[in-house]
C-alpha cells in the first residue's frame, strides 16, 4: 500500500476508556508536537451499547471545528445464518440511530467506521463474513442518501483470523491498523488505504489517557455534508419535506427496535454465561 505523508491530514480516534476529553485543547494540539489534529474518529457504539463518551465527543469536536467520523465496534453473534442476519441488522440499526441522536451524519463528516477486532461468540469465518455483509447492508440502508461509504478497520492479522483471508470486502475503503511500519502491507485485495492507524496509543493534550493516531489519505478531508437527504439533517421540529424525511428515517430505524431489544437481552445473557 502507499506510504504515509506528513502533508496528509491527521486524526485521533477516541472512546469512553480515554476519559473526558477537552476538545478545545485537542483542536489546538499537535501529534508528537508537529502534526496538527484535523479530526477525530469517535466510537459511537459496541454491539448494542452506546459509548458513554459519544455525546461529549460529538458536541465537543463539532464545536471546535474538527471533522468527525463515527465508528461501531462489531460483536457478531448467531448460531445460524438467520440469527446472524438478525443480529447484524440490529447492530446496524443501533449504530445509525446512536449517531443520528448526536446529529453526526451532517456537517464535517468522515466515513462511518466498522471496527472488526473480536469474535467472543466463536463464529466460523464463513458465518462471520456473512454477519459482516449483513451489517454493512444494514448500515448503508439506514444511511440512504449519505454519500460516504463505510470503511473497515482491520489489521492484517484480524483479516486472517476473523475473515479467513476473504477478499469479499475489498470494495469498501480500508481503515488499516498497522503500526511501526513505513507502509502497510497489501492484504484482502486492498492495495490502498483510506485511513491508516499508524501508531500505538500515545499522549495528546486534551486526552486524559492515551489515544490512537491516524492518517487520512490526502491533505484535504471530505467537504461538509449538507444534503437534505442525509440522516439527521432534519431536526425533529422541521416542517414540510424535511420533517417527512426525518419521520421516514425514524420509522425505518424503529422497525428493528424489537429485534434490538431481544438481541440485547440475549447478548447480556450470553455475556453472563461466558463470565460465569
Amino acid at each position: 500500500m502507499q506510504a504515509g505523508n506528513d502533508t496528509n491530514a491527521f486524526l485521533i480516534d477516541t472512546n469512553q476508556f480515554q476519559g473526558t476529553e477537552n476538545w478545545a485543547q485537542i483542536a489546538a494540539a499537535k501529534i508528537h508536537g508537529i502534526l496538527p489534529v484535523k479530526g477525530s474518529l469517535i466510537r459511537a457504539s459496541q454491539g448494542l451499547t452506546q459509548d458513554t463518551a459519544l455525546v461529549n465527543a460529538a458536541t465537543g469536536s463539532t464545536a471546535h471545528g474538527l471533522w468527525r467520523g463515527f465508528y461501531h465496534s462489531v460483536i457478531p453473534q448467531g448460531t445460524s445464518y438467520t440469527a446472524a442476519s438478525d443480529s447484524a441488522q440490529a447492530q446496524a440499526s443501533f449504530f445509525v440511530k446512536a449517531v443520528v441522536s448526536v446529529k453526526g451524519w451532517t456537517g464535517r463528516c468522515l466515513n462511518p467506521g466498522v471496527d472488526i477486532e473480536v469474535n467472543p461468540f466463536g463464529l466460523s469465518t464463513s458465518l462471520y463474513c456473512y454477519w459482516l455483509e449483513r451489517f454493512l447492508t444494514g448500515v448503508e440502508s439506514g444511511l440512504s442518501g449519505f454519500p460516504l461509504k463505510p470503511m473497515l478497520y482491520l489489521s492484517p492479522s484480524k483479516w486472517q483470523s476473523l475473515l479467513g483471508g476473504s477478499t469479499t470486502f475489498q470494495s469498501y475503503p480500508l481503515w488499516v491498523a498497522d503500526w511501526g511500519v513505513s507502509e502497510p502491507q497489501d492484504f484482502g485485495g486492498w492495495t490502498w488505504w483510506m485511513c491508516w492507524q499508524w501508531s500505538a496509543p500515545g499522549p495528546l493534550a486534551g486526552v486524559p489517557g492515551k489515544t490512537d493516531f491516524d492518517e487520512w489519505h490526502t491533505p484535504d478531508l471530505p467537504g461538509e455534508i449538507i444534503d437534505p437527504q442525509a440522516p439527521a439533517t432534519a431536526a425533529p421540529t422541521s416542517t414540510g419535506s424535511d420533517a417527512s424525511q426525518q419521520v421516514a428515517l425514524e420509522s425505518r430505524l424503529d422497525a428493528l427496535d424489537q429485534t434490538v431489544q431481544a438481541l440485547k437481552a440475549a447478548q447480556m445473557a450470553a455475556g453472563k454465561a461466558l463470565s460465569g
